[in-house]
């Protein structure tokens, strides 16, 4: 889990200690620190410009020449890149500059008879992220002439290495909640305050989950009138600190709130649901389904799909649940109309169709270790309003939903046993203060054991799987204290093993 110290930030109105404190901090949490990387700026003379023409060299296959203007300048470059298009702003590399991708300095060329005043950078000769089969572009939040070096700044990243059971971590939200808790700071959900939408309201859509063991939470939300795109510079810098490809506004929203929240998504083309429904269930016999990556698999009939209706009364699988979803349904650039999936799948089926298929995913990777059940409507509001905002799209008043909050069971928990099991003493005051901080309800209830203590009923938050046993509530309350609070001495040992123990020797 890569997390960007800048993002992290976000969560925070405390200004985040210096990278070294910070990496002890989540060490100390039990969130282990892999290491730190810095992500260098965007070279030095390379600015944004406008592509105002392209036309083809005689005489080469791809080659093009093409005007690019600035603030006070016009001038040409050649270019190979199958997306150079007019219209877009790009990165324009001027002569003397040095990419990270090129060898030695960008000059003034003659190619194929045309100068060549500078070059159409890709992402990966800027040294952004790993991506050379076009130049990079830029939305309209970006101005020409603007020195992408200011846009782009450096970056430290700190690499994580979770354990599985910490399936709410495999986020910035889930990292900021211990941090959070650890520090006794308040952290800002990106969610809160905005409109989830209103079931009673028809947006057009509607769900059929023929399997809700499978697929016990479900959620549509339209966004009208979307312009598909470049994302912003702040949202292409954010995902290219995760090690992703920014590929258009609509499908990096996605992406963005998969490791903001942890909660992964899928934007459908509204044109490609028959009727605006969406069903759930599991595959037929035969059936097969182009993915995104372009790979067609065979589905076997244990694996949940996502589908709609053909127009003769049948059904198509237009994505598998969970893992990843279809190329036929996807965002295009013409898209006008997007229908917003956030939903909850069984971690068991996720898992058994992904390695059927051999299939890695982001989505994978949350779903089998386990999603938020309560998360869904929030993040179906944060990635549905982050949508309209960078796609210029309006969303819906109206919510398609199935499926309900859950509350997880209560622990019986005795704050006397963290002494026992840990060495060292909390106050219960302190205890109860540290498990709050993590979400977690606490009843005292007033009950007593035989042996005097209080019993407390500790219900742990929506998102933590990890909490069902006393010895797991004491680990927290240890994580929040500080291991290195435990004595340093071996204690003593009172077992006496019997004469009839093979290990025990006589005196």
């Amino acid at each position: 889990m890569r997390v960007p110290v800048s993002w992290l930030q976000e969560f925070f109105d405390e200004e985040l200690p210096d990278v070294g404190r910070l990496t002890d901090l989540l060490s100390g949490l039990g969130l282990a620190v892999e290491t730190v990387h810095r992500l260098p700026p965007a070279p030095e003379g390379v600015i944004v410009a406008r592509v105002e023409a392209v036309e083809p060299i005689p005489g080469t296959n791809d080659l093009k020449r093409a005007v690019v203007t600035h603030p006070g300048a016009s001038v040409q470059v050649v270019c190979g890149a199958p997306n150079v298009a007019p219209g877009q702003l790009g990165a324009l590399a001027r002569p003397g500059a040095r990419l990270p991708g090129v060898p030695g300095e960008v000059g003034t060329r003659t190619i194929q008879g045309v100068e060549s005043d500078g070059m159409l950078a890709s992402a990966k000769e800027l040294g952004l992220y790993d991506h050379a089969a076009g130049i990079v572009t830029f939305g309209p939040d970006v101005r020409a002439g603007a020195p992408l070096a200011e846009l782009w700044p450096d970056e430290t990243v700190i690499e994580l290495e979770l354990t599985p059971n910490r399936a709410d971590a495999f986020s910035l939200l889930g990292v900021a909640r211990d941090l959070g808790a650890k520090l006794g700071w308040r952290v800002k959900h990106p969610a809160a305050g905005l409109d989830a939408g209103d079931p009673d309201v028809d947006d057009g859509l509607a769900i059929e989950v023929r399997d809700e063991a499978a697929c016990p939470r479900f959620t549509l939300r339209r966004i009208d009138g979307v312009s598909v795109g470049p994302s912003p510079v702040w949202l292409q810098r954010r995902l290219a600190a995760l090690g992703l490809r920014p590929r258009n506004n609509v499908v990096d929203v996605t992406n963005y709130v998969t490791f903001e929240l942890g909660q992964p998504s899928h934007a459908y083309d509204v044109r490609a649901l028959e009727g605006g429904v969406v069903q759930v269930r599991r595959a037929s016999a035969g059936e097969s389904l182009e993915l995104l990556n372009e790979d067609t698999i065979e589905l076997h009939a244990e694996d949940l799909v996502i589908a709609t209706p053909t127009p003769g009364g049948g059904s198509k699988a237009i994505g598998l649940a969970g893992v990843m979803g279809g190329r036929q349904d996807s965002v295009v650039a013409d898209t006008g109309q997007v229908a917003l999936e956030v939903a909850l799948f069984d971690p068991v089926t996720v898992r058994r169709a992904a390695k059927r298929h051999k299939l890695v995913t982001d989505a994978r990777t949350r779903f089998e270790r386990g999603v938020d059940p309560n998360l869904q409507p929030l993040a179906s509001a944060r990635a549905a309003h982050l949508i309209a905002e960078v796609a210029g799209g309006v969303v819906h008043a109206g919510l398609s939903a199935t499926g309900r909050d859950v509350t997880r069971p209560a622990v019986a928990f005795r704050p006397s046993r963290v002494h026992y099991l840990m060495g060292f003493e909390v106050p219960p005051d302190t205890q109860r203060a540290y498990l709050e901080r993590l979400g977690c309800a606490v009843d005292p209830g007033g009950a007593t054991e035989e042996a005097g203590g209080e019993v407390w009923r500790v219900t742990p938050p929506s998102w933590r799987y990890d909490i069902g046993l006393e010895e797991d509530v004491i680990e927290e309350v240890a994580r929040l204290h500080g291991y290195e609070h435990i004595g340093s001495t071996v204690p003593p040992m009172r077992f006496v093993p019997p004469a009839t123990d093979p290990t025990h020797r006589g005196l």
